[in-house]
């Protein structure tokens, strides 16, 4: 997921330049509407909202307005729209980090420092190799045609999702636990 997060915030602006022709500046300022989807989305998070709800399903919601704003994204012809697009984009990306580490963390039967650590790692080298990926996938087909690579990615996270769901017990489910119900509710 953080794949697509950062391959976002590397060529967002890129591509809406050469999508509606903007300047750098204007095409860069559009950009920003994902990261203050991402920030609307991360506080939103934090306040509790979609806590009761299965970590999966919390997922599998933000990875389709992740695929929805990334094709808005890349059939958008007009700046306003791309920014809106990429606001959607930004609402999806922005759960997705912290839900799928407790998600991920949730899963391990032992270890969870080893977990963390393995999830911080695969975390650095999305970062690092991702937005390069696409730059060179671009350099190949232009970044018009490279840019959907990114909902495939959401998409392949789906399916993986839906594959993890069948196997998760009642308590990995939720992204509450007993301590956090209030008492007299266990």
């Amino acid at each position: 997921m953080i794949a697509i997060e950062f391959s976002i915030v590397f060529w967002a602006s890129s591509l809406i330049g050469v999508r509606t022709g903007a300047g750098t500046s204007e095409a860069t300022t559009a950009a920003a509407a994902f990261l203050l989807g991402m920030i609307v989305a991360r506080a939103a998070v934090s306040t509790g909202l979609g806590t009761r709800t299965s970590r999966a399903g919390v997922m599998t919601f933000a990875l389709l307005l992740v695929v929805v704003g990334i094709v808005g994204t890349w059939q958008a012809t007009s700046v306003a729209l791309s920014a809106v697009a990429l606001f959607v984009a930004g609402l999806g990306v922005g759960p997705l980090y912290p839900v799928g580490v407790a998600f991920s963390l949730s899963l391990v039967t032992g270890a969870p420092e080893a977990a963390a650590a393995r999830t911080t790692l695969a975390s650095g080298v999305a970062i690092l190799s991702a937005p390069f990926i696409l730059a060179v996938a671009a350099e190949q087909v232009g970044l018009v045609h490279a840019w959907p690579s990114l909902a495939g990615i959401a998409l392949l996270a789906i399916a993986m999702l839906v594959l993890t769901r069948a196997d998760s017990t009642p308590d990995e489910r939720t992204m509450t636990t007993p301590r956090d119900e209030p008492s007299g509710r266990r």
